[in-house]
């Protein structure tokens, strides 16, 4: 067996073993299940990578997935890649066809957060409210969220506690950035293996 099927080999095995990670915690927080999607996603690309020329740079393919940004990452992602994308008659079309997200969006509300973002664009850019059977808007929604997040902070709240534009759409939407990311990435990228 050469080095690159050996260590293929450890990473299929790392991918089970996350797998099995997330198989106890989803039993022992069921409530919980939709966040561990991102674990399940990374498990699979793991566990199921076949091509040995990627074990190069696997390292650097595994830190860029979704599972592993913190809240930096996703605000830049959002204020700068999400506004640039949606200029993108491709981008847009694979938000409308995929499952970026579960229409009626707009019925949870993400801290106090969406409240918020409809009385911004009402009063300073005299739109009406984020229509959530649009996918798009849900979209806009976000974006827009991280960008103002100063103007619309102070209204954020969960169980009484004070909260974040990124606490808020990690809630209500834990897909949302992989699901974006997706649609953004080139084909063979490890968010795309699935």
């Amino acid at each position: 067996m050469s080095k690159e099927a050996a260590q293929l080999e450890d990473i299929n095995a790392i991918g089970r073993m996350l797998k099995s990670i997330s198989a106890l915690a989803k039993i022992g927080v069921p409530h919980q299940a939709e966040r561990y999607m991102l674990v399940d996603h990374l498990a699979m690309n793991l566990e199921f990578l076949a091509n040995t020329q990627q074990i190069g740079t696997i390292k650097d393919v595994i830190l860029d997935h979704v599972f592993f940004w913190f809240k930096e990452r996703r605000k830049r992602f959002f204020i700068y890649d999400i506004p640039k994308a949606l200029k993108d008659a491709a981008f847009c079309n694979n938000v409308r066809r995929g499952q970026t997200c579960v229409l009626e969006w707009d019925k949870k509300p993400h801290h106090g957060l969406l409240g918020s973002m409809n009385r911004y664009r009402k009063t300073n850019l005299n739109l009406p409210a984020y229509d959530g059977n649009d996918p798009i808007q849900n979209v806009k929604f976000v974006s827009g969220a991280y960008t103002h997040e100063e103007e619309v902070q102070d209204d954020l709240t969960f169980n009484g506690m004070s909260s974040t534009v990124d606490e808020a759409v990690q809630s209500e939407q834990p897909m949302l950035c992989l699901n974006l990311y997706k649609c953004l990435s080139p084909e063979g990228s490890l968010a795309n293996q699935s």
